[in-house]
């Protein structure tokens, strides 16, 4: 879980955070940061949090185990491509995907699983609405976008949250991938002639 997932508040009375390590405020901060305030006014105990997530996690992800197998062996999830299938089985145990889990704590710190996500977003930046009539400045002004992210003129700058928590994902990730290439080049195995495909989340 990486430093411990985004902790989010209502989009509507977004409060930047600019410490990483804070817990006490701010609309998106880290959920390790979070706990620790958290268990620091007696409210939760950051350890049984993390290990009930755990048991969630591991619960959810066995859940879906089958069904996955089921639609990445099942010929039609590919375009009745048999070799493609082939490659699938041969390969599958060394595969792996990034989660993106939505958990929703009471006020006990009982953690309750609201919805999975199969392409959560590694998306650094945050989005910093300007009031260009009170700033005195005009919103054509270099620097300022005016995306459909956000209805008023706006500058989009790293968040330094989402560099604590996304960043080690996908270091993360990464590693599993170089450590997975060095056991096949030890074993004299090759991914030449291999099959790669784009799964898409969803049907069109």
């Amino acid at each position: 879980m990486g430093p411990g997932g985004v902790a989010k508040s209502d989009g509507a009375r977004f409060v930047l955070n600019e410490d990483p390590a804070s817990g006490r405020s701010g609309s998106k901060r880290t959920l390790s940061a979070v706990l620790s305030h958290l268990q620091r006014e007696g409210t939760v105990v950051a350890n049984q949090v993390w290990e009930t997530l755990g048991h969630m996690v591991s619960d959810c992800i066995g859940a879906m185990e089958e069904e996955l197998k089921k639609l990445a062996f099942d010929p039609a999830s590919w375009g009745g491509q048999e070799e493609v299938v082939q490659a699938v089985r041969q390969h599958f145990d060394q595969s792996f995907h990034i989660l993106g889990l939505d958990v929703l704590l009471d006020s006990s710190g009982k953690p309750w699983l609201l919805e999975v996500n199969c392409n959560p977003s590694f998306s650094l930046d945050e989005i910093h609405p300007l009031d260009t009539e009170k700033l005195g400045i005009s919103s054509t002004r270099v620097g300022l976008c005016l995306c459909a992210a956000h209805p008023r003129p706006h500058q989009h700058q790293l968040s330094p949250v989402d560099l604590a928590v996304k960043v080690p994902v996908l270091e993360g990730g990464l590693l599993i991938v170089r450590r997975e290439m060095a056991q096949d080049h030890d074993r004299g195995d090759s991914t030449t002639g291999t099959i790669y495909m784009e799964l898409g989340c969803g049907s069109e």
